[in-house]
């Protein structure tokens, strides 16, 4: 089985764009905004890997990095952002986020690093059972 993607973002440009150029590869996507459905999916959907648009959700999408963390610490979270915003990007990364892409992206790299992302999610696992 791959990975499941928890993508986030206020429309669905990302989700489109990552849908296309993944339907060979063993992923499984959801995608949605509201905290509600973000914890739902988390619970029920054993995600792996989250895309995380700051450039969406600015601040509020710090906050759902901490409520991520918290609810699943070993999670991947990889933020995208405009260059506009790099203050967003750091403090991401400073909560906790596995990586940053800005736009626009490249979607052969963002692939990679979600492997890679889920790669560790999968050690990082097994060392805690």
């Amino acid at each position: 089985m791959g990975a499941n993607i928890l993508i986030i973002e206020a429309g669905n440009v990302l989700q489109e764009h990552l849908s296309l150029h993944v339907k060979t590869r063993d992923f499984r996507i959801f995608n949605t905004r509201q905290q509600k459905e973000i914890k739902k999916n988390i619970k029920q959907n054993k995600i792996d890997v989250v895309l995380l648009s700051l450039n969406d959700l600015k601040k509020e999408g710090l906050a759902l990095i901490k409520m991520i963390k918290k609810m699943r610490p070993a999670i991947r979270i990889i933020t995208i952002n405009s260059g506009e915003q790099i203050s967003l990007s750091i403090e991401g990364m400073k909560l906790g986020a596995f990586d940053d892409f800005l736009m626009p992206l490249d979607l052969d790299s963002l692939i990679s690093r979600i492997y890679e992302a889920y790669q560790g999610t999968r050690i990082y696992s097994k060392k805690t059972f």
